[in-house]
């Protein structure tokens, strides 16, 4: 998710929606530098959802290219500190939150990410009070009765595994944002 704008929900989706739902403890929250630059990856290992909040990898594919397997492959080799490496079923899904649309550079067909358009308004401190008061009532089990539901009703249009992440506009702006200026020549010329 990626808004210039701070404030609009990304991390309160992320944190106060989804983390509840799926239960705490199959939540992690690497920081970019801990997903990039460390060969330790317990942050992913029987983990349902891995929150990245602020990521800003965009100079390079380098969280990219650390981040397919993650999204991909069926088993994690696991690297722990004064431990043997082990393998485990890799459940972890990506969820990641920028305020920079150079959040992340990608290859502009890669079917594993999808970047949704997000609003740039802020909603006032009101408005979250509200929400918030709601999710601790009875708002997280309504969600999550949607969620079933949506499931049961709409699986014909669910994205299944393997198949390809759609592509929205806000996808093809981060990707053109990625560019350097001699791909952008080149794009230029194509086009």
């Amino acid at each position: 998710l990626i808004s210039e704008q701070q404030g609009v929900g990304k991390s309160t989706l992320a944190s106060y929606i989804l983390a509840p739902l799926l239960g705490e403890s199959n939540v992690s929250y690497p920081e970019e530098n801990i997903i990039v630059e460390s060969r330790f990856n317990s942050w992913q290992v029987r983990k349902r959802l891995a929150v990245v909040n602020e990521i800003y990898a965009g100079h390079s594919y380098k969280a990219y290219n650390k981040l397919k397997s993650v999204i991909t492959e069926q088993t994690v080799t696991v690297e722990e500190k004064y431990m043997t490496n082990y393998e485990v079923e890799n459940w972890c899904h990506i969820f990641a939150c920028s305020n920079d649309e150079r959040a992340i550079k990608f290859a502009i067909d890669d079917r594993r990410w999808f970047v949704p358009q997000v609003t740039e308004k802020t909603w006032g401190l009101p408005n979250w009070n509200r929400l918030h008061k709601w999710l601790k009532e009875d708002g997280l089990g309504i969600i999550k009765q949607w969620a079933i539901d949506f499931i049961e009703q709409d699986e014909a249009n669910s994205i299944r595994h393997g198949e390809t992440a759609p592509m929205s506009r806000r996808k093809k702006a981060v990707y053109e944002t990625m560019l350097s200026d001699g791909e952008r020549l080149v794009l230029d010329r194509m086009n």
